[in-house]
């Protein structure tokens, strides 16, 4: 009977190890998920964004140019992660199975879209090419934009957590960025009607912003998956 007895402990004691190790496992895989290809190919692609800053006098032309690679090397990016993350045919990602990524998305691809509308407003709104009507209609629509972006950002904040790590700063950060872009366009619609000079500094100040939110979400797009934050 004691035989017995030491046989059943024997079976309960594996089948509660079993229990807990499978726990544990289960546990690890929630904070460090498994590394796929897309999950590999987010943190590839990510790693080294172009990050072109202009100098305090350096020539308007030198500087748009750095700032449109910087937001051209993100767009690169996200576009690299076609087919390794894509969920369907539309080619719509789902980045290594992280909600806070899949929210952070609508964010990164408004704002790139963004930084087109203000790369075409440098050569409308530019004081040797200056075309006021074709100006503001780009400003209403940068302002439109961006509004959007805020929107999109302020949604994923919930998803994502708002702990104190690398991911929520990011997100935080991209978030300034954004209203420091909102803040310049509302300049240049004021500006762009009556003073061509201010106008073009107000265009090339909500480039500079608006490309370094491209950066700040892809930077957060990398640092969420790495380190996937805790729920509000």
């Amino acid at each position: 009977m004691l035989r017995g007895n030491g046989l059943l402990l024997l079976v309960c004691f594996l089948c509660v190890w079993g229990c807990s190790a499978r726990t544990l496992d289960e546990l690890d895989s929630s904070v460090k998920p498994p590394m796929g290809e897309c999950h590999r190919k987010v943190l590839e692609s990510f790693a080294d964004l172009r990050n072109e800053t202009c100098s305090e006098n350096e020539d308007k032309e030198s500087c748009i140019t750095k700032l449109l690679n910087s937001a051209d090397s993100a767009k690169s990016a996200r576009a690299s992660l076609v087919p390794a993350c894509s969920t369907s045919e539309s080619g719509a990602l789902s980045l290594g199975d992280n909600p806070c990524n899949d929210a952070l998305q609508p964010a990164f691809d408004e704002l790139h879209h963004t930084v087109d509308i203000i790369r075409a407003a440098t050569k409308v709104c530019r004081l040797r090419f200056h075309n006021v009507s074709a100006c503001l209609s780009d400003i209403y629509l940068a302002e439109k934009s961006l509004a959007q972006v805020a929107t999109d950002l302020e949604q994923a904040l919930p998803v994502c957590g708002l702990g104190n790590h690398q991911c929520a700063i990011d997100i935080s950060t991209a978030i300034e960025d954004i209203t420091g872009a909102e803040s310049d366009v509302a300049l240049a619609a004021k500006d762009c009607a009556n003073n061509p000079v201010k106008c073009e500094d107000d265009i090339i100040n909500a480039l500079k912003e608006a490309t370094a939110g491209v950066l700040e979400i892809g930077s957060a797009i990398k640092d969420c998956l790495v380190t996937p934050p805790s729920s509000v």
